[in-house]
């Protein structure tokens, strides 16, 4: 499963990388503001539990 979702928000481009930053109330470091691809890891876990937290939702509905 970790080797599925280790890319997951590597092939955003900086522009959506900076979106999503704001959507998850993410700060990144000083390394991290000037080697952006760095951030794909935390906007990979926040983007999992998001959809995670959807399926859930959509499984108790049902």
């Amino acid at each position: 499963m970790h080797g599925l979702i280790h890319d997951i928000a590597k092939e955003l481009s900086k522009e959506e990388i900076e979106a999503a930053l704001e959507k998850y109330k993410i700060e990144p470091d000083e390394i991290e503001k000037h080697q952006m691809g760095l951030l794909h890891a935390k906007l990979r876990s926040r983007n999992c539990k998001r959809k995670i937290s959807e399926q859930a939702k959509k499984f108790k509905m049902r």
